[in-house]
């Protein structure tokens, strides 16, 4: 092999391995060294390319068109060139971006069924250019994981076929990763990440899908506990989990043998005294004439070898990486259906939840606790409590006379509607009210107090009139259908439980829940 075919070999080992500045120090030394090339060109674009940064792309740039300059038809620079343009942002880099489509237009006058053109044209795909340098990594290591285990008869022939591949080409990063990741997926125990690896689409479609009926259940279903589907969601994806973990240690020990195999790499005509590089078994590779390397594969035997004493190409194990499959994309379509109608449902769900509020009407009997009942009207305007911003849909006031001692003198205030923004803060505001209205002084703190059946908030507070000194109790509640107060007389022998119990009972007596 020519020695600048050897650089070129190796800067592309190290694109692969991430080692982009010693990839782009070893093509331009080539370059240096051997005069122009095109592949050494390419390289050395390439090393730029894979910075994905724009001082680099520049850099890139100008390689291509100084290569395009003294090899003008070269199909391999003028994919690179046109993948490179058709890739770069049009707002950012517009001269750049259009000199793309007459570069394809250049490589389909050419060779208009070369892998080249496929390639480059490919660039222009939506999905591509969103992912702006192709797949990730992780979904390229899945998928060759999924071709591996499918190809193969047993996990165990998967990974034999793919260490003697790896034995022909140890600088494919590809393979590397794919080696890593059948280890480590082979191991006992781990049939069920196997599974999963070659069923995800369907596990997420099925998690989802599950996760989804759960949340709208907890609408549904009365009681239903909130934690439940974000449990479901947390255990369903704990195997998810486990097997990125797991892939990604793959990829980072597939990466580092790589890099192993490519800083064993020799040059042809090695000097006296070198070791030549070990295959996967340990053994030596044998060199041939002219200080050519014969590979030799994991099962001892030795790679085809071409004329000129250069190693015969061994047939790609790993197919090219193809765009999402129909089934992919049915999948992944079903998703996101699944999550859109479960969030559209869930939020109109919540919603309706939320704005819901509890019927009443009131019922204000003729007589109370043998007191009658004197009607005083409506509510006067600017009557009520707290900065509520409900709808009233009706009000009264009621008052009770007749009566004697503690309980006596009782009146109620009520407002039933739609109050179904209320807090617990518009009774807590209630002590603040009653502190500033005149002619009563309040009677130490008051408290909160137990709502009762009908829910909501009530807190309760003790005041004494300043004409007539008597002591008595307001009882202020709110809910999301109704708020008033109960107002009564309530001497110190009055207990606070019995004031919060009377309250209680006349909000329930005044008050009817409608189905």
């Amino acid at each position: 092999m020519p020695a600048s075919g050897a650089a070129c070999v190796r800067a592309t080992a190290l694109i692969a391995a991430g080692r982009y500045p010693e990839a782009r120090e070893a093509a331009k030394a080539a370059l240096e060294a051997e005069g122009p090339e095109p592949a050494l060109f390419l390289a050395l674009a390439r090393a730029h390319m894979a910075e994905d940064e724009d001082d680099h792309d520049d850099e890139a740039e100008r390689v291509f068109r100084r290569a395009l300059d003294a090899f003008p038809d070269d199909l391999d620079l003028l994919a690179g060139y046109a993948e490179l343009c058709l890739r770069s942002d049009p707002l950012d880099r517009p001269g750049r971006h259009r000199r793309g489509p007459v570069l394809l237009e250049r490589l389909r006058e050419l060779a208009p069924d070369s892998p080249q053109l496929r390639r480059a044209d490919a660039s222009t795909d939506v999905l591509a250019a969103t992912a702006g340098r192709g797949p990730s990594a992780a979904r390229v290591q899945r998928h060759d994981v999924v071709h591996a285990l499918t190809s193969a008869a047993s996990p165990e022939a998967a990974g034999e076929e793919v260490r003697r591949q790896v034995a022909r080409a140890p600088h494919d990063r590809r393979l590397a990763v794919l080696d890593a990741s059948l280890d480590a997926l082979g191991r006992p125990g781990r049939a069920p990440l196997r599974r999963l690896v070659l069923r995800r689409p369907e596990y997420l479609l099925v998690v989802q899908l599950v996760v989804a009926a759960l949340v709208i259940a907890r609408f549904a279903v009365e009681g239903f506990p909130v934690w439940i589907p974000f449990a479901v969601a947390v255990i369903a994806d704990l195997p998810l989990l486990a097997l990125g973990l797991l892939l990604r240690g793959a990829r980072a020990r597939g990466g580092e043998r790589m890099s192993v195999a490519v800083d064993g790499e020799r040059t042809p005509g090695a000097a006296e005294g070198e070791q030549a590089p070990r295959s996967v078994d340990g053994e030596r590779t044998p060199v041939a004439e002219g200080g050519e390397r014969t590979p030799v594969a994991a099962d001892g035997e030795r790679t085809p070898v071409a004329e000129a004493g250069e190693p015969a190409a061994a047939e790609p194990y790993l197919p090219e990486m193809p765009r999402r499959s129909r089934r992919e994309l049915v999948l992944v379509g079903a998703g996101a259906a699944v999550l859109l109608g479960a969030g559209v449902t869930t939020g109109t769900l919540a919603y309706a939840e939320y704005t819901a509020y509890p019927r009443y009407e009131a019922v204000a009997p003729d007589s109370f606790r043998g007191m009658a009942r004197m009607d005083v009207g409506g509510v006067p305007e600017g009557a009520g409590f707290g900065s509520s911003s409900g709808r009233v849909e009706t009000s009264f006031n009621a008052v009770y006379t007749g009566g004697s001692g503690d309980g006596s003198g009782l009146s109620v205030t009520a407002s039933i509607g739609d109050f179904h923004d209320a807090t617990v803060a518009l009774v807590e505001e209630s002590g603040a009210l009653l502190a500033d209205t005149p002619g009563v002084t309040p009677l130490g703190d008051g408290w909160m107090a137990d709502a009762g059946a009908y829910g909501g908030w009530m807190r309760c507070d003790r005041y004494a009139e300043d004409l007539a000194g008597t002591p008595k109790a307001v009882c202020f509640w709110t809910d999301r259908g109704s708020m008033g107060a109960v107002t009564f007389r309530a001497s110190e022998a009055m207990t606070d439980a019995e004031v919060e119990q009377l309250a209680r009972m006349t909000r329930q007596t005044e008050l009817r829940p409608v189905s």
